[in-house]
C-alpha cells in the first residue's frame, strides 16, 4: 500500500498525469488526493518494501514511459491484508493518472455477455447488517460470511446450502464452524469431491464435474478475452451425479417458487439451460454453441464505464472513507507475517496432482537458518487466534520475514490463524487473512 501511495505521490510531478486527472476527475478530489499521499515518500516505500531505492525509481520511470499503456492487478497477499481495500483503490488511481483505464491501449472493462453490469442506483438505501453483527455492513446486498457462524449460533440461520465452497478451508475459525454445523436443521453440500465438509453435512448432493457437463465462460467481466465460449461435456456423468442447475431446481420444486417456469427437470438439458442464459445477452445462443471451444469474440468497447456507470462521467479518486483510512495507515507489522498462497497442485481444498506430501509452510532461507528449520521439518505456526502444524520448505524467492502457507490444505487450515471478529475490514467485511503477525516453532517430530 505504501509503495502504491508513493508512486501516486511521485506521478503528481508528471504533467501528463496531472492533465489526465484534470480531464477525468473533479478538482476537489485531485487536491484531496495530492494532500493525502504527501506522507508516503520514496524513503517510506523503501523501508516498507525492503526494495532498493534504485528499483523503486526504475518502476516509476517504467510507469511514466508507458503512459496510456499501464496494466495492474493486485493479488490476495495484499487485498486480504489490513487496508487491502486501499491497495485496490490506489491501483485504480494509478491507472487513471496514467490515462490507462477504460481506454484503448490500457486496461479495459468487459461489458459481459450474460452477466452485464448495471449502473449503481444513486440514493439506494444502505441495507442493515445481520442482527448478530450489526457492525458488519452488507456488501453488494449480501450478508458477509464473517457473520455466518454468529447467525447460526443465534438461531437465525437454520438451513445452509453450500455449492462448491468449503467454509472449513476458506473462512476463519474452522473449529467454530464445526461446532455450529451441528446446530443447523440442515447442512446441504453440493460438490464434486468428498471432503470433511461432506462428513458434517446432513445431505450431500453430488454434482457433475467439469468434464461431465456443458459450460459457458460466465466470469466474462474478469476474463482477458472479450467474448463467450461454450464447451460441451466430454464424458457421461458417473453414478448419480447431476448438474447443479438440476439439483437447485429439484430443491426449488419442493417450494412455492419453482425454477425454470416449473418445467419438468428431466426434460431440460445443459445446452438448453445455457441457451436460456445466452438469451439475455447480445449473442445468438446457436452461434455460441456451434462455435464450441473456439468461442465467439466480441469487439471490446472502451469508455462505456465512464459513460454509463459514473453519475457525472468522472472518476471518484478520493472517497472520504479511503482518504481517512490512508491517513491512519500504520505500515507493515514487525517480525514474521503470514501471507496466503495457492499451489499448482491444489484447487482450494482439493488436491489434483502431486503426492500430497509437499511442504505447506514456506519461508526464506535466512529466516529458516535463524530458526534452525530445514526442509521437511515439522513446525507450528501460531498467531493470536490459533495455530497449525505442517511441514516447512525453503524458498529463496520469498521476502525475508514472510511466512507463506498453502491455502486450504487439510490438517493445516490457515483459518485457524485468523478471526471473524478481530481485524475485519469495516468497509468490505473482509476478514484479515494476510499480513498477520505469526510465530514459527520447530517441533521435535
Amino acid at each position: 500500500m505504501i509503495l502504491l501511495a508513493a508512486l501516486v505521490r511521485e506521478l503528481f510531478a508528471d504533467e501528463r498525469c496531472r492533465d489526465a486527472l484534470s480531464q477525468t476527475c473533479n478538482d476537489a478530489d485531485i487536491k484531496l488526493l495530492a494532500t493525502a499521499v504527501l506522507p508516503f515518500t520514496l524513503d517510506a516505500a523503501e523501508i516498507a518494501t525492503g526494495c532498493e531505492r534504485e528499483a523503486i525509481v526504475r518502476l516509476i520511470d517504467d510507469v511514466r514511459s508507458n503512459f496510456g499503456h499501464v496494466a495492474m492487478f493486485c493479488g490476495t497477499g495484499t487485498t486480504m491484508a489490513t487496508d487491502g481495500i486501499l491497495v485496490e483503490w490506489l491501483r485504480w488511481v494509478l491507472l487513471v493518472m496514467t490515462n490507462s483505464l477504460d481506454v484503448v491501449g490500457g486496461m479495459r472493462f468487459n461489458q459481459g455477455i450474460v452477466n452485464q453490469l448495471a449502473p449503481i442506483r444513486l440514493g439506494a438505501p444502505v441495507l442493515a447488517g445481520p442482527p448478530s453483527r450489526p457492525d458488519l455492513a452488507r456488501v453488494a446486498g449480501q450478508v458477509p460470511v464473517a457473520a455466518m457462524v454468529d447467525e447460526i449460533e443465534a438461531g437465525r440461520l437454520k438451513v445452509l446450502v453450500i455449492t462448491g465452497g468449503n467454509p472449513l478451508s476458506a473462512f476463519p475459525e474452522p473449529d467454530r464452524f464445526r461446532q455450529a454445523a451441528g446446530l443447523l436443521d440442515a447442512l446441504v453440500v453440493v460438490d464434486v469431491a468428498d471432503s470433511e465438509l461432506c462428513d458434517l453435512a446432513t445431505h450431500v448432493l453430488p454434482a457433475t464435474g467439469q468434464l461431465e457437463r456443458a459450460d459457458l465462460t460466465l466470469a466474462e467481466q474478469v476474463a482477458f478475452r472479450s467474448g463467450m465460449q461454450y464447451t460441451p461435456s466430454v464424458v457421461e456423468p458417473e453414478a448419480d451425479r447431476r448438474p447443479v442447475w438440476w439439483i437447485l431446481g429439484s430443491l426449488a420444486a419442493r417450494t412455492d417458487r419453482p425454477m425454470f417456469g416449473g418445467a419438468p427437470l428431466d426434460a431440460l438439458s445443459d445446452e438448453g439451460i445455457l441457451s436460456g442464459l445466452l438469451g439475455h445477452g447480445p449473442l445468438e445462443a446457436s452461434a455460441v454453441i456451434a462455435a464450441g471451444s473456439r468461442g465467439v469474440d466480441v469487439d471490446p468497447h472502451y469508455g462505456w464505464v465512464r459513460d454509463r456507470m459514473l453519475a457525472d462521467g468522472r472518476w471518484r479518486i478520493a472517497p472520504d472513507a479511503f482518504v481517512e483510512r490512508l491517513s491512519q495507515h500504520k505500515g507493515p507489522e514487525a517480525g514474521l507475517v503470514l501471507v496466503p498462497r495457492r499451489e499448482s497442485a491444489w484447487s482450494n481444498s482439493v488436491r489434483f496432482a502431486g503426492k500430497g506430501d509437499e511442504p505447506v509452510v514456506a519461508l526464506h532461507p535466512d529466516d529458516a537458518s535463524r530458526l534452525e528449520i530445514a526442509t521437511g521439518d515439522w513446525v507450528a505456526v501460531t498467531s493470536t487466534h490459533g495455530s497449525l502444524v505442517a511441514t516447512a520448505g525453503l524458498d529463496a524467492t520469498m521476502r525475508p520475514g514472510v511466512v507463506s502457507v498453502t491455502h486450504g490444505h487439510p490438517g493445516s487450515l490457515t483459518g485457524t490463524l485468523t478471526s471473524s471478529h478481530e481485524g475485519v475490514d469495516p468497509l468490505t467485511a473482509m476478514p484479515r487473512a494476510s499480513g498477520l503477525p505469526v510465530r514459527i516453532d520447530k517441533l521435535g517430530m
